[in-house]
């Protein structure tokens, strides 16, 4: 009799798993649709508008749209090739004052828990006439690149980069572009034009980060005498990443993690600012983008397995010998000081670069997502930087 009740028990278990499963897979499918409707011509001619609504007389037209894909080979022991793609806008129309000297710009969403490339499409419209928006392997639209547990890793992460600049640059018809990346991307896109300059106009970074929230915890913690703690804050971690690659229960902790309230509390504590910024259908889109595509990716970003760098030793050893290619780096006033301590490195290399060097920084109004909830901000001073580099 107990062991009919015990199987029985399990058996229910596993139905409430699969129905789980295939509710979250209906809802997934809705989510990508939801998504990619985001990312429609009309929201980019928008989004210009708001930036020069004298166009709007004008009747300013939409862009045209098209999917580049870019193969990828995935670097490890056992290499393997795989797909990503970016969507590429081509206004007809000149962005006022720039007389046709808008170079391509290239804008890349970073790895996190709540991913997605319409997020820079605001900024990216405001400031040039064709620009790409993407993500890192692993996230977003850019899920389907499948990466396993072993494939999580920030060689895995620049390797993307480098190929999606190097797409985008053969699309565009040009020996270099220009590329904007935040977070997590920045610090890769940094580190790609370090070593090959030559494939780059210029690059910005938009509040670049090199730690995941879980190492900021730890480091944070060790820095205040509280190892112990520090140590279990790591052992969250490993459990964490056990969940995530289990069957099914990786649907069920994503699920836990990405419910609306914890979401709203995430984007209240970091991401934005303004309290009437964070509406229902904003807290909803952002829940979207948290429960489309691979959990484990979103994992291997919280648990720090991205991390560009442990320590800005690492960053100052790649500054070494300066910057390679003009850079602008966009801080946010709300963002964590946390982040503003580990990129110091950063700053004091463009602080102490010459006059002629076409390198700045600036800090914005804002938290982490300035570039969302002031987007014409951000574009103004891309655009600035642009203009600066013709």
């Amino acid at each position: 009799m107990v062991v009919k009740e015990v199987v029985a028990g399990m058996v229910s278990v596993v139905a409430v798993w699969v129905g789980y499963f295939g509710v979250r897979m209906q809802r997934a499918s809705g989510q990508l649709e939801r998504l990619e409707q985001l990312l429609q011509p009309i929201n980019a001619a928008n989004a210009r508008v708001a930036r020069f609504p004298e166009q709007a007389s004008n009747g300013v037209g939409q862009p045209s749209i098209s999917t580049l894909d870019t193969t990828f080979t995935v670097p490890g022991p056992s290499p393997r090739t795989t797909r990503l793609t970016s969507t590429v806008y081509q206004f007809d129309d000149e962005l006022p004052g720039t007389a046709g000297s808008s170079s391509p710009v290239l804008f890349i969403s970073p790895p996190s828990s709540v991913p997605s490339r319409s997020t820079l499409l605001a900024t990216a419209a405001q400031c040039a006439t064709t620009f790409g928006v993407t993500e890192v392997p692993g996230f977003g639209l850019n899920e389907g690149a499948a990466l396993s547990a072993g494939e999580l890793t920030p060689a895995t992460m620049q390797a993307g980069v480098e190929a999606l600049v190097s797409s985008f640059a053969s699309h565009a018809k040009s020996d270099k572009i220009i590329a904007v990346a935040a977070g997590h991307a920045g610090m890769s896109l940094l580190e790609l034009a370090q070593s090959k300059p030559n494939l780059f106009d210029g690059i910005v970074l938009l509040s670049p980060t090199f730690r995941g929230p879980l190492t900021t915890a730890k480091w944070k913690l060790n820095n205040k005498g509280k190892g112990p703690i520090a140590t279990v804050v790591n052992a969250v971690g490993e459990t964490l990443w056990w969940l995530y690659q289990a069957p099914l229960l990786k649907y069920v902790a994503n699920g836990l993690f990405t419910t609306s309230k914890r979401i709203e509390g995430q984007l209240r504590s970091h991401v934005f600012v303004g309290a009437n910024f964070i509406t229902p259908e904003v807290v909803q889109e952002n829940q979207d983008y948290a429960r489309v595509g691979a959990p484990l990716p979103k994992c291997a970003f919280l648990t720090g397995r991205l991390d560009p760098m442990s320590s800005s030793g690492e960053l100052t050893a790649l500054l070494d010998d300066g910057l390679k290619v003009p850079t602008l780096v966009l801080m946010a006033e709300r963002g964590p000081e946390s982040s503003r301590q580990d990129i110091q490195p950063l700053m004091d290399t463009i602080e102490g670069a010459s006059a002629d060097s076409k390198h700045a920084s600036v800090m914005l109004k804002g938290a982490l997502r300035n570039f969302v909830e002031f987007p014409t901000d951000t574009a103004e001073r891309i655009s600035a930087f642009i203009a600066s580099l013709n």
